[in-house]
């Protein structure tokens, strides 16, 4: 795949330190979390993904602007990711990363939208049914909220 001249690719991408360029309605809390569990910004996203490099010794996350909850709740799993650091099984990592979105949601005064709760279901739907595909035989307590019918029916 080429890339537009110069444009950094991810792994040039995630040497970078963009930080300090922070912006948005919640870039203060953002900040303050960023800062608090020693993480980095390697890059700002224009769209509602994020990412966080674990294993890095940087701790670099990719993430978007914190200007909405839903922004915000992105960046903060980013940030948890790096904070829990690996857990298994991955199902799970992503649920712990999530519940402290919403922990430092509740401790900066950000509210948690349906929004940014269906974004949560949503990405755990997703981590069960990738989970499954991965030879998940048994549904754990964690993951029973997050069948849907059509995952129920291939049980």
């Amino acid at each position: 795949m080429r890339r537009k001249p110069g444009r950094l690719d991810r792994r040039q991408r995630r040497e970078c330190d963009v930080t300090c360029q922070i912006e948005g309605r919640y870039a203060r809390q953002a900040l303050d979390l960023i800062q608090k569990h020693g993480v980095r910004v390697c890059h700002w996203r224009s769209n509602m993904t994020g990412i966080a490099w674990l294993g890095h010794p940087d701790r670099p996350i990719e993430a978007p602007h914190p200007k909405s909850p839903m922004s915000f709740a992105i960046l903060a799993h980013e940030v948890g990711h790096h904070a829990l650091g690996r857990v298994r099984p991955r199902w799970r990592e992503e649920q712990l990363a999530w519940l402290f979105a919403f922990d430092a949601m509740e401790q900066y005064g950000i509210p948690v939208t349906d929004r940014v709760r269906e974004r949560y279901a949503g990405s755990m739907r997703y981590a069960l049914a990738k989970a499954r595909r991965r030879g998940l035989k048994e549904i754990p307590a964690g993951l029973v909220p997050f069948l849907t019918d059509e995952s129920s029916a291939a049980s």
